[in-house]
């Protein structure tokens, strides 16, 4: 027999053995994934008005880097965005994005899609497009890209010339962060000729996703990736939880399981969040307003990431103060007292650094944003991406009372950004509305090509368009593609006819006598889909009037010492019907 001593050394070296095992046992490795997209220049908060009175505070590049403080603090962060950075506001504008992409290099961005209003600005300096020889179309998005202190990323951008990713772009970019190795690739969305100034983007040709992100993604994972992160200025929609779809759900739906683990979208200003094919897919709206993370937990010892563990947040807001209760601060969403905010258990208090280094930028604009136009509106003008608005009633008015020798005008509703508020306007308000450095253009064309054009703009895929009070159009949502109306060999989305009947002075359009459209030149040469069309016209038929102030300083000089004004007439565009599930491509 043993004596009692050996016995329990013994037994107490058993027991002491599987303790020091687990002791050893690697923790999981944790990994989040923050995202913005759609941030359009909005360095400040948005000051929401509450029912009721006063307003609220939304947004704020400064109040943005307390929540990305919070969450540093408790493990490795992956910092990207979705594209269209700059194009939107007075302070981003004036700069052509730089005081964006300062600050974002500030907070530690980690990559950038390439968004289709980053090509907005076209040469460095005031002129939007390059009309001589030798001026660069690209210059002002070649100097952001040599500013910035992170990639920006566009797997399937690539020179029409040579086939090469532009020397400026990257394709993909392979980071460490928290000892793990992240894979980040990008992607612009195809339709971009069709939804920034096409001249700027002459030279690029926009290729397939679906292709760029399966072979930067395979590229990236032979080279270590152990995970793997899309970034794509494509979108989605969500009808209600779960059911979502969209180009950026249909996009990771086909891509090879297990490639990626986390999608980030932009470009619809949605708030998504998903899992399509086990891969977490977030949007989180647009303008500064909200941010999403993706928190991701990795086996320590295959090192990749584990599906069931993964927790993901679109949309989260970027709050000073919340409503009591709540973590929110969107009148929208939220009401009640308003209290200091707090996430994860900290408070958030602005960052002082980076409101420091926003500061100046802000300053530059002060005067030309405070500038009062002595016109007074009776209530806020709201905005209608798809039908009749307040706002767009009001601006479509006054191209063509500007214009005297147009019949009538249209703009798109994709041009109109902001709301116009109730009392005395300024000019900052107007700058918020039409933001792009759009000019006017004249179409001279015939009636059959002005059904044309005014058929593709309600056809849903960009939007509605807006019209001058002496237009009537009766839209049928209820159809699908059924004809290549465009003769160009495919049918799709662009083919739906829905236009029921148009008007123009009480009178119907007849296809054989001549209008005079005005319009902005985005439309004018080519955006929105108009290209399948204009294409077609006859030299002389379009006329860019640069000799004139831009859309957005022409509006604000037409509302100058207006005094009061009315509510524009309504009744100028009925939609009928309810939009079907059409096929894809119909």
């Amino acid at each position: 027999m043993r004596p009692l001593p050996l016995l329990l050394a013994g037994l107490l070296a058993a027991c002491a053995a599987p303790r020091q095992q687990r002791q050893l046992e690697p923790a999981p490795l944790r990994l989040t994934v923050v995202a913005t997209n759609d941030f359009h220049g909005w360095l400040e908060p948005h000051a929401l008005r509450i029912e009721g009175g006063g307003t609220v505070p939304v947004g704020g590049i400064d109040v943005f880097a307390a929540y990305l403080a919070r969450l540093r603090a408790e493990g490795p962060v992956v910092l990207v965005d979705a594209g269209d950075m700059w194009q939107g506001t007075l302070a981003s504008n004036l700069s052509e994005g730089a005081a964006v992409v300062e600050a974002y290099g500030a907070l530690g961005y980690d990559a950038a899609a390439l968004g289709n209003h980053e090509f907005d600005f076209g040469p460095v300096g005031e002129k939007m497009v390059a009309r001589t020889p030798g001026e660069n179309p690209l210059g002002a998005l070649e100097a952001r890209a040599a500013q910035a202190r992170f990639p920006f990323l566009g797997a399937n951008v690539f020179e029409k010339e040579t086939g090469a990713p532009p020397p400026w772009l990257q394709q993909s970019v392979l980071i460490e962060r928290g000892g793990i190795r992240v894979g980040l690739v990008g992607l612009a969305t195809p339709d971009t000729p069709q939804v920034t100034i096409s001249d700027n983007v002459r030279t690029l040709r926009f290729g397939d996703p679906f292709a760029a992100a399966v072979e930067q993604g395979e590229k990236l994972r032979a080279a270590g990736a152990e995970v793997l992160v899309l970034v794509a200025h494509i979108g989605g929609h969500c009808l209600e939880a779960d059911a979502c779809e969209g180009e950026l759900i249909d996009l990771v739906r086909a891509l090879p399981a297990g490639l990626y683990d986390v999608a980030v979208g932009g470009h619809t200003h949605r708030v998504v969040e998903t899992v399509v094919g086990g891969v977490p897919v977030i949007e989180s709206g647009a303008l500064g307003r909200a941010f999403g993370t993706v928190e991701l937990t990795l086996d320590p010892h295959t090192r990749r990431v584990i599906p069931g563990a993964t927790r993901a947040a679109a949309g989260v807001e970027i709050c000073a103060l919340h409503f009591e209760g709540t973590e929110r601060c969107d009148p929208a969403g939220g009401s009640g007292p308003l209290v200091p905010a707090r996430f994860r258990g900290a408070p958030i208090q602005p960052d002082p650094e980076i409101a420091a280094l926003v500061r100046p930028w802000l300053r530059r604009v002060e005067e030309v944003r405070a500038r009062r136009l002595g016109a007074v509106l009776p209530a806020t003008f709201r905005l209608d991406y798809d039908g009749e608005s307040d706002v767009g009633n009001l601006v479509a008015d006054a191209m063509l009372a500007i214009t005297p020798e147009a019949s009538l005008a249209i703009t798109n509703s994709g041009g109109l950004r902001a709301e116009l508020p109730g009392g005395e306007l300024t000019f900052g308000h107007v700058f918020e509305t039409l933001p792009f450095d759009n000019r006017l253009s004249l179409l001279r064309i015939k009636g059959s090509t002005l059904r044309h054009l005014v058929r593709n703009g309600f056809a849903g895929v960009h939007g509605g368009l807006q019209v001058s009070a002496n237009v009537r159009v009766v839209v049928d949502r209820a159809a699908c593609a059924s004809a290549d109306l465009d003769g160009d060999g495919a049918i799709t989305p662009l083919d739906r006819d829905r236009l029921v009947s148009l008007e123009v002075d009480g009178r119907p359009v007849e296809d054989d006598a001549d209008y005079v459209v005005v319009t902005n030149d985005f439309l004018a040469g080519g955006g929105g889909g108009w290209d399948r069309v204009l294409n077609r016209l006859s030299p002389g038929s379009i006329r860019h009037l640069e000799d004139r102030p831009a859309q957005r300083d022409a509006f604000a000089g037409w509302l100058e010492g207006r005094g009061a004004l009315a509510v524009p007439p309504r009744g100028r565009i009925e939609l009928r019907g309810t939009p079907p599930a059409c096929p894809p491509g119909r």
